[in-house]
């Protein structure tokens, strides 16, 4: 039997886990790890990663490894036999302690570590840690099949268990979209707990369009956006256009327009503005008129989809970018 072992809150450190009931082995894994294969039973075996944490100076005391795998430990996850992780634990890790910190002296202890058949796996062959790993990654996706694979491209393993630790769950939210079957041509997850858009009263909305460069084309990308199948008695415009060639085309935009707006404000060359201002201008501009959602389009994008803006709301998502 594997028993499941969940920490939730209020969370004490590593010492919960140490408190389960006795099964034949134990998989503990954090909860920003993503796992994507049912086959993990092997023997006692840990995370490895790329920085020696939380104390340094135990860096040195660590096994040599080739160049390119990961050298110290990480206890965001591991497996193994129930016996050995239970003799691993003794003494118990106390509520408040380390269990970084724990496990590493636990794996630094030679004898220990031969005792029990401790292992980390450097090389990425069942778990991979995202932070500092950024270039030994890649990701592939089979549109035959759909299913998504991470793949080590150091040692050319394919691992099961993905842990976004640190500062690198970004990058984990982003490969969870097409790993463990979350992919059909489109990301499935999105499609959960869609938004239904109450026609009576929409969101209020502020439409910045932002002209940075001489781009062809902007009076096109002007009219586009009026076409955007959104009442414009629910949505205030704020057009930037940073460059002298654009400013015709963007007062003349405002003009046809802006009496459908609920407002309406442009920002010229001639304001000089730079681009971080004015788009700090737009948020500002969208906080005062209380808008629910600012939505940002750049003057080199061309929105050919009517319906794009209503279909963003709807996955109910704080922030939305290609």
């Amino acid at each position: 039997m594997v028993r499941a072992t969940s920490i939730c809150p209020p969370y004490y450190g590593g010492g919960q886990q140490a408190k389960q009931k006795k099964s034949d082995y134990i998989f503990f894994i954090d909860a920003d790890t993503h796992v994507d294969d049912k086959e993990l039973l092997r023997e006692l075996m840990t995370y490895d990663r790329k920085f020696c944490w939380p104390d340094v100076k135990l860096a040195s005391k660590y096994p040599t490894v080739e160049p390119k795998a990961s050298r110290y430990l990480n206890s965001g996850a591991f497996i193994g036999y129930a016996p050995e992780i239970w003799q691993l634990l003794q003494p118990s890790i106390e509520n408040l302690e380390d269990d970084q910190l724990y496990y590493t002296k636990s794996y630094l202890n030679e004898e220990l570590r031969e005792k029990l058949g401790m292992k980390l796996d450097v090389e990425s062959h069942i778990f991979q840690n995202l932070n500092g790993a950024k270039d030994d990654v890649k990701l592939d996706v089979d549109l035959d099949t759909n299913r998504g694979t991470l793949k080590n491209i150091n040692f050319l393993t394919t691992p099961s268990v993905i842990h976004g630790n640190g500062p690198s769950k970004v990058e984990l939210n982003a490969f969870a979209n097409y790993l463990a079957n979350t992919y059909n041509h489109k990301c499935l997850i999105c499609q959960e707990n869609r938004l239904k858009l109450d026609e009576k009263n929409l969101p209020i909305v502020t439409l910045a369009l932002i002209g940075i460069t001489p781009v062809p084309f902007f009076d096109m990308f002007l009219n586009h956006t009026a076409y955007i199948h959104y009442p414009k008695n629910r949505m205030h415009l704020f057009i930037y256009s940073g460059v002298e060639y654009l400013d015709a085309m963007a007062k003349s935009h405002l003009k046809k327009y802006e009496e459908e707006y609920l407002s309406a404000k442009i920002v010229l060359s001639t304001d000089q503005f730079d681009e971080r201002r004015a788009r700090q201008l737009a948020v500002q501009q969208a906080k005062q008129k209380k808008s629910d959602y600012i939505f940002f389009i750049d003057a080199d994008t061309h929105v050919d989809d009517k319906e794009l803006l209503r279909e963003l709301m709807t996955y109910d998502r704080q922030f939305i970018a290609p």
